[in-house]
């Protein structure tokens, strides 16, 4: 396991040499020259002929990814078009309330999903199963903007119960971590059901039964342990999701998370901020795919990885 876990590692290094380029392209793609937003409408040509030289933008792209990489590799992702801090500093800033927004939507949705999960394969085919299950369907239809938007009309203009945006205390993460495990929940509990239809249909439960054993040790102790391996893939994929996936309802409700970020560093044509938050956000999900095989030997240790 020890050689696999290392081959993985090594592997993230061409991932994200990968990424890297992928993101270089895309962000100089964008049309607009940062240098014009910088300058204002009004300035003159050679002001924004002066700042296109200041910041290295009249260089050919493939001198310019040299000296991103470059500098990458030492850990300096350089500073902000905008105010001139560094990249690192301004992304710290940003980086912790997404991560507790992802933290705790992705808490609820595995609580709400398991458990929604479970009782819908228990009572499969009946009309609990089918409501968890248009309910569920419904949840990963509905787009999170929509709902973002429905719930801050609901308990914050209307009721008046509940902030409608911005980092205002506890109350304010009730909305957004609803609208971010809605859909994670949904994804869930499909998973969960799926998984667990096929394990309480097996031959050793149905042995257990057979002996007497309760229902209730059947199900929790024996069935839910051997349907882990899905339902840990998917709330492994359910987090990068949360983390990368939560630049709308941050947006909605004026979150100062990455996401946030992300969205005014584009308007901004902020290369530097721009690249290096498509980098951690791929990072993310690469860890995220080998915590899941951790998780896997953790729960069964007849798990082998050759």
């Amino acid at each position: 396991m020890a050689a696999y876990f290392l081959r993985r590692v090594l592997q993230i290094i061409p991932t994200i040499f990968g990424v890297s380029v992928l993101a270089f392209l895309f962000v100089h793609a964008i049309p607009g020259n940062p240098a014009i937003f910088l300058a204002g409408p009004n300035a003159s040509t050679a002001t924004i002929h002066a700042l296109t030289v200041q910041f290295g933008l009249d260089k050919p792209l493939v001198v310019q990814y040299w000296y991103f990489l470059v500098n990458a590799v030492h850990g300096n992702f350089g500073n902000s078009l905008g105010d001139g801090q560094p990249v690192l500093k301004i992304i710290g800033y940003h980086f912790m309330p997404t991560v507790e927004l992802a933290f705790f939507g992705l808490g609820l949705a595995i609580v709400i999903g398991v458990l929604a999960g479970i009782i819908s394969a228990v009572k499969r085919n009946s009309a609990i199963d089918y409501t968890v299950m248009t309910l569920s369907m419904m949840g990963v239809s509905f787009p999170a903007f929509w709902l973002a938007m429905m719930l801050i009309a609901i308990f914050a203009v209307h009721f008046h119960m509940l902030p409608s945006g911005g980092d205002q205390g506890w109350k304010s993460f009730i909305l957004p971590v609803i609208s971010l495990g809605t859909s994670g929940a949904a994804s869930i509990a499909r998973f969960t059901r799926q998984s667990m239809v096929t394990t309480l249909t097996s031959d050793y439960v149905r042995t257990g039964r057979a002996k007497g054993v309760r229902e209730s040790v059947l199900i929790l102790k024996h069935a839910f342990k051997n349907a882990l391996g899905p339902i840990i893939t998917i709330i492994g994929i359910q987090f990068g999701f949360l983390l990368g996936g939560a630049v709308v309802v941050e947006v909605v409700y004026a979150w100062p998370g990455i996401g946030n970020l992300l969205i005014t560093s584009v308007e901004m044509r902020n290369y530097p901020v721009i690249q290096t938050l498509l980098l951690i956000l791929a990072l993310e999900f690469i860890l995220a795919s080998l915590l899941v095989d951790v998780a896997y030997a953790l729960v069964n240790p007849r798990v082998r990885y050759d």
